[in-house]
């Protein structure tokens, strides 16, 4: 047996919820956004992967979502 696996397994059970609530804040402004500009490209990036460029639409978007979510 590997030394520290179990605290590990641990460790990532814990980190899956906020990946997760990333994952629907993606996933809501991706919808809002269609909702809106039904023909556009919105770009599924997680917030760990973006780019350093500014994406002020899409942060415009992932705000939104998350104050939906955070009221539910």
């Amino acid at each position: 047996m590997i030394p520290g696996m179990m605290s590990t397994q641990g460790r990532v059970a814990m980190d899956a919820e906020p990946y997760d609530r990333a994952w629907r804040i993606e996933q809501r402004a991706e919808e809002l956004f269609k909702r809106d500009y039904p023909s556009g490209s919105f770009a599924r990036r997680l917030p760990h992967f973006r780019s350093s460029y500014p994406d002020p639409v899409g942060d415009h978007y992932r705000r939104v979502a998350a104050k939906e979510l955070s009221n539910q």
